[in-house]
């Protein structure tokens, strides 16, 4: 697969965008989605009339060239307006007239308008913002620019089934374990609806991932949704949020979780006035969350009416949860350098990204600083493709809908959650960063323990998370353990069958270092019966099968049991057999560092000859055994780079690392 590589992108890959698109509305007559009845959460939104913007005309966009090389695209006979809150319309109508301008686009609520103006060059233009910010009743106004779509172009692939070095954005942020937790939990909950809207370039249907999803599509409620972007970002995002379940490509974040409660709210847009009335329609159609994966910075034109106005779409707004990407210009941002990202509001989360296969180290063209949030992974992420199967892409475009999906499932499982507690549980049950940032990195699990316990939830999920009833989630690995209870059966000649549980008695096991005996250890004591398996050689730990043969000096590759349910005790080790490690799922991590496997989960089996021995006289006699088991296996904290390595690249849950080996 070719890989994604960095551009700085202010549209430069959007540049064939169709800019008459975005700003056209219908009336609603279907949503195009597959559920059209009545329960349809969009169903009664009507479009207010007064809520509306413009379509640029191709011929009238220009590129103005900015420091580092960047340009940015906008029309020169149109402008933007901020005016001061409660602004009579009739001062607006008189300052467009005085410009020689008509009002196009506005959201009088906020008291923003779109202007067309007749202005042919930019110089033009910039006569016409100057004399239009020396009015007294504005606040700014600017350019009705294309803002930066935060990723970065992206690979190609056909591959259907995501390959194992692009797992790690699932890894990190413990999300395969969320899903077991999940499926077990689920049963046992009443979720409900979640509306989640996605302001971009659109959604392609074409792609076959979201055919189980519902998708109320602001620009043309009588037709089906569209993408009409080259590189689909907007596709590639709400596919990280809402793609289908279904074996093939990309699994959405959020859909996995939620299913059929999750609904989407999609706007198609290209310009500066087409997101923000786009953003505003998407809250006045129920959107619970509002994922923006877009920006402006400080070093834009005209930047400060984005601030501006995004600020004061985001207080009118205050129910709604806006999940922004923080951008990928190296800056530091304060809250005041960026917009709409860094704006700090309780209903604000501005999200950076971390490095590929790298959780606690954030990536290299992100932007960091005291206003961002919390961080996920955003380097070569899955995302749907062109033609259905997945890509990787990267940027923080793809770290936010991530953040947006567990404020999804959160909001799902409490409905009445507000937007500061949402962004509470996502912010404050991260794990940290490496290099002390203020700000943690985006875990699935914890959020949700976290929020289930708060809420009170009986069993058996509390026993599941808090059997103790300290009133903090356990470690994922301990959940797990509970919901997929461990055991190990076996059988001896002679001696009949065997079961050990964890509540019977001591069960588990052990991988240390190559130069450590043993490489591997295993034990089942349920005080009747006792069975300890251990292996030892000059290799790590891998799954596939050891030899046990009993050293006649020393216990190194065998096994050894003994049966104090007789009235004699009988104990003695294997002189021949095997033992097969068979899968293997990482369900924690160090709790120290956050990085190296700790508790590894293990499947396998055993089989063999005893020799057992007698107390009461008899001499030794053979016995052939066999069982199989599943466990925890703690990982030694000194087991060493190679083991590490080892188990991120083979066992489910690992995130990829390359060899130190020669």
């Amino acid at each position: 697969m070719s890989r994604a590589t960095f551009c700085r992108l202010g549209l430069v890959c959007l540049l064939t965008l169709a800019v008459g698109k975005g700003c056209t509305q219908r009336d609603p007559t279907d949503n195009g989605g597959p559920d059209d009845g009545s329960d349809d959460p969009s169903a009664s939104y009507v479009p207010d009339p007064e809520v509306y913007c413009a379509p640029a005309d191709p011929s009238r966009m220009i590129e103005r060239s900015l420091p580092g090389g960047r340009t940015v695209e906008f029309p020169v006979n149109q402008l933007i307006l901020l005016m001061n809150e409660a602004t009579q319309r009739s001062a607006v109508e008189q300052l467009a007239a005085s410009l020689g301008g008509t009002v196009v686009g506005q959201v009088p609520d906020i008291d923003f308008y779109q202007l067309e103006v007749p202005a042919t060059t930019q110089a033009e233009l910039d006569a016409l913002i100057a004399q239009a910010q020396a009015n007294p009743n504005v606040t700014s106004v600017g350019y009705n620019s294309a803002p930066r779509l935060n990723q970065t172009c992206p690979a190609q692939s056909d591959n259907q089934d995501i390959a194992r070095e692009d797992q790690c954005p699932f890894a990190e942020t413990e999300y395969f374990q969320a899903v077991t937790m999940f499926d077990a939990f689920r049963e046992h909950l009443t979720l409900h609806r979640v509306r989640v809207g996605v302001v971009d370039t659109g959604v392609d249907p074409a792609t076959g991932e979201f055919d189980d999803v519902d998708i109320f599509y602001l620009n043309n409620t009588v037709g089906p949704p569209e993408d009409p972007s080259p590189d689909r970002h907007g596709t590639a995002v709400a596919g990280v949020i809402a793609a289908d379940d279904d074996f093939s490509g990309v699994n959405g974040m959020a859909s996995r979780f939620v299913g059929s409660n999750l609904h989407l709210v999609v706007g198609s847009v290209h310009n500066a006035a087409g997101f923000i009335v786009y953003v505003e329609m998407a809250a006045s159609a129920g959107a619970d969350i509002i994922n923006m994966s877009f920006g402006w910075e400080q070093s834009d034109p005209y930047f400060e009416i984005m601030w501006d106005t995004w600020r004061r779409v985001m207080v009118h707004r205050s129910t709604v949860l806006f999940v922004c990407s923080a951008g990928n210009e190296l800056t530091e941002l304060n809250g005041f350098n960026y917009a709409p990202a860094g704006i700090g509001l309780s209903n604000v989360i501005t999200v950076a990204a971390t490095a590929r296969c790298e959780p606690t180290v954030l990536s290299i063209a992100s932007n960091s600083g005291s206003a961002v949030d919390i961080a996920a992974p955003g380097i070569e992420v899955p995302v749907v493709g062109l033609g259905g199967g997945y890509v990787t892409s990267s940027g923080t475009s793809f770290s936010t809908p991530m953040v947006a999906s567990l404020a999804a499932i959160l909001k799902s499982i409490r409905p009445t959650l507000s937007p500061a507690q949402v962004k509470h549980y996502i912010t404050a049950y991260g794990f940290p960063l490496a290099d002390g940032s203020p700000f943690g990195r985006l875990v699935f699990t914890t959020a949700i323990q976290e929020l289930l316990l708060d809420m009170g939830v009986g069993d058996p999920i509390r026993s599941w998370i808090d059997p103790m009833g300290l009133g903090n989630a356990g470690a994922s690995g301990l959940v797990l353990s509970r919901i997929c209870p461990p055991g190990m059966s076996y059988s001896v000649d002679g001696y009949g069958s065997h079961d050990v549980q964890p509540v019977d008695g001591p069960l588990g096991g052990m991988i240390g270092s190559p130069s450590a005996t043993p490489t591997a250890y295993l034990i089942g004591n349920d005080d009747q019966v006792s069975l300890a398996i251990l292996t030892s050689s000059a290799t790590p730990f891998t799954l596939g099968s050891y030899v046990l043969l009993q050293d006649p000096s020393s216990i190194s590759n065998g096994a050894v049991i003994s049966f104090e349910e007789h009235e004699a005790v009988d104990f003695g080790p294997s002189i021949a057999g095997t033992l097969t490690f068979e899968t293997c799922r990482i369900d924690e991590r160090d709790p120290w560092n956050g990085v190296n496997p700790w508790v590894v989960f293990v499947t396998g089996a055993f089989e063999g000859v005893f020799e057992v021995h007698h107390l009461d006289g008899r001499p030794p006699s053979l016995h052939g055994f066999e069982g199989h088991f599943n466990m925890p296996f703690v990982v030694s904290s000194v087991a060493g780079d190679e083991v590490w390595e080892y188990l991120e690249n083979t066992c489910e849950g690992g995130i990829p690392r390359p060899t130190s080996g020669p």
